[in-house]
C-alpha cells in the first residue's frame, strides 16, 4: 500500500437543506518516494463540493486535507430517487500517477418522519 485515504467515505446524517455540512478527507502518502496525485471531484450539478488546493507531489510520509461540502439549495435539480428518499450520492475518485485509484463514496441523508 502507497497511500492512506480516510475516511474512506463520507457520510452526512440528518442534513438540513440550507445548511452548508463539510467533512475532511486526509490522503497520506507511505511510500518511500513523493507521489503525484489528483481528485476528480463530484458532479458540479450536485449538493456535494471539493475544497482542495492541488500540490505538485505529495512528499513520503506526508498528508494533505480535502474538504468535502454538502450544501442542500431550494433551486438544485435532483433526481427523482434524491427527492423521494432524501438520500444524496456522488463520489470523488484519487487518481495517482502509477494508475491507483480510490474512489471516496459521498452520502448525506436528510432526516424522515416515520409515518
Amino acid at each position: 500500500m502507497k497511500r492512506i485515504v480516510e475516511p474512506r467515505d463520507v457520510i452526512f446524517e440528518a442534513v438540513v437543506p440550507g445548511l452548508v455540512y463539510a467533512q475532511n478527507i486526509s490522503i497520506r502518502n507511505v511510500a518511500s518516494v513523493p507521489r503525484r496525485f489528483k481528485i476528480e471531484p463530484p458532479s458540479r450539478s450536485g449538493p456535494f463540493e471539493l475544497v482542495f488546493e492541488p500540490c505538485r507531489a505529495l512528499a513520503s510520509g506526508l498528508d494533505v486535507l480535502a474538504e468535502v461540502r454538502f450544501f442542500l439549495k431550494d433551486d438544485l435539480p435532483l433526481l427523482e430517487e434524491e427527492k423521494r428518499t432524501g438520500t444524496y450520492r456522488d463520489k470523488l475518485v484519487l487518481v495517482f500517477e502509477d494508475d491507483d485509484a480510490v474512489e471516496v463514496p459521498l452520502v448525506a441523508r436528510e432526516t424522515r418522519p416515520i409515518v
